[in-house]
């Protein structure tokens, strides 16, 4: 996979939502002017770092 554009930054941004029982947790990667919105769902069991690099090119 590429890397990110040069002069591009991306910026990774923790998300948390907590209710009673369970915590849903991810990463919110933008740019400064996005031109879309994607949604990444991980499958279970597979650890968010896999996802990261993909995500972040995107964002790119």
């Amino acid at each position: 996979m590429p890397a990110e554009p040069a002069g591009v930054a991306v910026t990774d941004t923790p998300l948390r939502i907590e209710s009673p029982g369970a915590v849903l947790a991810g990463v919110i990667s933008a740019v400064a002017e996005p031109r879309l919105v994607v949604t990444i769902n991980g499958a279970t069991g597979v650890p968010a770092s896999y996802y990261r690099p993909f995500a972040r090119w995107l964002a790119a």
